[in-house]
């Protein structure tokens, strides 16, 4: 145990305040954090049950975290902070690299990126404090730095056709998962066609549609709180327009809170919402079945509206800049189709031109 320490300061009355700890490290006591802690022992001792906290983080981006710190600790052993050197760093990224990834053999790069950036955040909220920083600890003068591969950029074509909306509203009832709310069945297959429906005609994410209750529903729009049943720190208003009004509409009396409620509580029912989803999209041909899934129909949404209405199909997406709604969502077809309607100028010269040459 190391020396006890005092540290005296000024109370707003006047009067000295004595402040006593130890020198131990480890622990998830107020003073008890050090650079002797393995990079997992901070996250479960503060960084989890504090920090985020604190920036009320949703539970998706926690379990982004812990699966993060796995691959720090599968991949360097875990050092204690003071201990990590470029070595570690550089071990965690050719380690995750190697991992198989959903469509290729190995992770994607942007998936690298978002582990990584995990990481780095975590490193310097251990690194000293700044005006940028100011929630900094200062358990470590130097931060390491974990270097990230380049980011790619993904064509926005991983998004549903009408025609395949279509045949998704027709095979619905191949969802086998019963369904009993409040005593009253409901076929899987009615339930998943509103849910098409709302994404389809008002653009939300399906957690935003799970995680709605009624007390967000207004009539015209649908309003989410931030971090609640919504991304970002902000909420996002959602417009309906008839159809996807109906198809709200239609869900009362199953539930006093959910507009969607589900078997399995959200978003512990993720995997099994996904699933049924699965059993519909056989009706698709084979090289569109596999990856396809809720977010395509929001992606679908955003083509259908950009075609209408550019400025309207951001607002709807909730993007704050223009960058993630042309790169990440806006499919190429929507650009053939502007192009096509372009005016078209002959370069043939004229003969009353030729007369003058």
């Amino acid at each position: 145990m190391g020396e006890p320490l005092r540290c005296t300061q000024d109370a707003p009355d006047g009067q000295d305040v004595l402040r006593i700890w130890d020198g131990r490290h480890g622990g998830a006591g107020h003073g008890q954090l050090s650079a002797d802690m393995r990079l997992s022992e901070f996250v479960a001792a503060y960084y989890k049950p504090v920090h985020l906290i604190t920036h009320d983080s949703r539970p998706r981006n926690l379990e982004e975290i812990e699966q993060s710190v796995k691959y720090w600790v599968r991949f360097t052993g875990d050092p204690p902070l003071g201990a990590i050197n470029a070595f570690d760093c550089g071990a965690f990224i050719a380690g995750i690299k190697q991992l198989p990834g959903r469509k290729y053999p190995t992770m994607a790069n942007n998936t690298v990126r978002k582990h990584a950036g995990c990481i780095q955040t975590i490193l310097d909220l251990c690194g000293p404090p700044d005006r940028a920083h100011r929630e900094c600890l200062s358990l470590l003068e130097r931060v390491p730095y974990v270097a990230r591969p380049p980011h790619e950029e993904k064509p926005a074509e991983d998004c549903y056709s009408l025609a395949e909306l279509v045949m998704l509203v027709e095979n619905a009832d191949m969802a086998h998962l019963p369904l009993k709310i409040a005593g009253r069945p409901i076929s899987p297959g009615m339930y998943f066609r509103r849910i098409y429906s709302v994404i389809f005609n008002s653009g939300p994410r399906i957690g935003g549609i799970m995680g709605a209750s009624w007390k967000h529903y207004h009539g015209d729009h649908l309003w989410l709180p931030p971090r609640i049943a919504a991304k970002g720190n902000v909420g996002k208003r959602i417009e309906f327009n008839d159809a996807a009004r109906e198809a709200i509409e239609a869900m009362r009396g199953y539930d006093c809170e959910r507009i969607f409620p589900y078997p399995i509580k959200w978003p512990s029912s993720r995997h099994s919402l996904y699933d049924q989803h699965d059993l519909i999209r056989q009706c698709l041909p084979p090289d569109r079945r596999e990856y396809l899934a809720f977010h395509a129909l929001r992606k679908l949404h955003t083509n259908e509206l950009a075609a209408i209405n550019g400025l309207a199909c951001m607002k709807s997406l909730g993007h704050t800049t223009g960058r993630t709604t042309v790169e990440s969502y806006t499919s190429r077809k929507v650009v053939a189709a502007a192009v096509a309607q372009l005016p078209r100028v002959s370069i043939t010269l004229s003969q009353q031109r030729k007369l003058f040459d």
